[in-house]
């Protein structure tokens, strides 16, 4: 294998008729090859429509992602228990589900931690699952400044004016009555600002320390005593605008999930005969095993250096096995096309080894090695483009890849592909990765 492999960046949108000529890529609509067994547990068990991507991350039930003759009930069952729903969830992917798909319903914030980060103004916030049209409760806050905030959501101070009595007053009344609940949680993010909230018609004190929390009591009792104004902010426009950033997060899940995805397309665009290749085995043999799941939740990431979205990476940086040991760094070319608004995935195979990417909406792609001693003769590239509605395949000749390394087989077309500085992919994992998996 050469030193150096380019990453070359496909340029489907603006260059299409090009890159089919000279790449020869060609669409293709796959069509399922029906066995008696099924394509995970190798069992002549019953068999049901098994989703390759979550139908929920799809507008409509398209046909071409539906393995109808492949997948049996039970090992469809374990993937959908122990990935799917719990990113569906659980993850930013729910999020990001909500606002492409049911315009900002967030319907799945009754799933969630109470605690989700609001980019717009760098402040950890509180939902109230009670009301999840609200998205969030009044919360009356001690900034960093020192400062009481009030913020508010949909409800707007007015219209609780207009029945007689503001947040204001309900908290003053609460604490003057010392009706309200302490709650102390060392597990928030450091810079959780302490605050009141209602939660249920109840007056919460919460803080992750002790000393925040009286700290926040006495500042609102000296506010109250010497009457000042508390400085009102309304974030109805941010919270309608800004994408609410919460977490739980696995590294594990979300290989696994990759990986699931990948497997189906496989056997639906190659046959199923291809997945049961020995070099599978143990691969498929840990994605069924209820049991492989087990260390998932202990190492979920609730918050990422204490904020939201993207802060680190949700994937590990290189390429990972999850059932395969690597005994050397090697060095592998990435794909990736630029289309926006799509989910990606990119099959194919180099040197024995069978790679995937994968992209799920706007996060960064998986890097998977499936699989090793395979034998793929073309490269595949399957698009989701929610925008249209529209799921595609396409294929092209591994050959037309094979001397990356050598940018002169490039200058002529140097305008379809972006390319930028040889970089390499690492192959690794280490013993703490890997009792994610195994």
């Amino acid at each position: 294998m050469g030193a150096f492999f380019v990453i070359l960046v496909i340029r489907f949108t603006y260059y299409n008729i090009m890159i089919k000529i000279v790449f020869n890529l060609v669409e293709f609509l796959p069509e399922e090859t029906p066995t008696d067994n099924c394509i995970w547990c190798n069992k002549p068990n019953k068999k049901n429509a098994a989703h390759i991507i979550s139908k929920q991350l799809l507008k409509s039930n398209l046909k071409s992602n539906i393995l109808k003759h492949s997948v049996c009930t039970y090992c469809n069952s374990v993937f959908g228990k122990h990935i799917e729903d719990w990113f569906l969830k659980y993850s930013p992917i729910a999020t990001f589900k909500d606002i492409v798909y049911s315009k900002r319903k967030l319907n799945h914030l009754k799933y969630i931690p109470n605690f989700i980060w609001l980019d717009s103004i760098s402040e950890w916030v509180v939902i109230d699952h009670s009301n999840i049209e609200n998205v969030i409760n009044p919360q009356l806050l001690l900034s960093s400044e020192n400062t009481l905030a009030l913020f508010l959501t949909y409800h707007s101070e007015e219209q609780y004016i207009a029945e007689g009595i503001t947040y204001s007053e309900i908290f003053k009344f609460s604490f003057k009555n010392k009706d309200y609940t302490r709650y102390i949680n060392k597990k928030l993010p450091k810079n959780f600002s302490p605050r009141f909230f209602i939660y249920k018609n109840k007056v919460i004190v919460i803080a992750n320390n002790e000393r925040d929390l009286d700290r926040i009591i006495n500042k609102y009792t000296s506010s109250i005593n010497k009457k000042s104004k508390t400085e009102i902010s309304s974030i109805e426009e941010l919270i309608t605008s800004d994408y609410l950033v919460h977490y739980q997060w696995s590294f594990s899940k979300y290989l696994k999930w990759a990986s699931k995805i990948s497997f189906e397309f496989l056997s639906l665009i190659e046959s199923p005969l291809f997945v049961s290749a020995s070099a599978f085995s143990d691969f498929r043999k840990h994605m069924v095993n209820p049991y492989s799941y087990k260390n998932d939740d202990k190492h979920t990431v609730p918050y990422i250096l204490g904020k939201g979205y993207e802060v680190n990476r949700l994937s590990p940086a290189g390429w990972v096995g999850m059932f395969l040991k690597i005994e050397k760094k090697i060095l592998l070319p990435y794909f990736n096309s630029i289309n926006k608004n799509c989910h990606k995935i990119f099959i194919y195979e180099l040197d024995g080894l069978l790679l995937s990417t994968v992209q799920i909406f706007n996060i960064e792609p998986c890097q998977i090695i499936l699989a090793k001693g395979v034998q793929l003769e073309k490269i595949y590239y399957i698009e989701y483009d929610y925008d249209n509605d529209s799921l595609k395949f396409y294929y092209t000749e591994r050959k037309l890849f094979n001397s990356a390394s050598n940018l002169l087989d490039f200058s002529r077309i140097d305008d379809v592909f972006q390319i930028p500085s040889s970089t390499q992919a690492i192959v690794a994992m280490d013993e703490n990765m890997r009792k994610l998996f195994l």
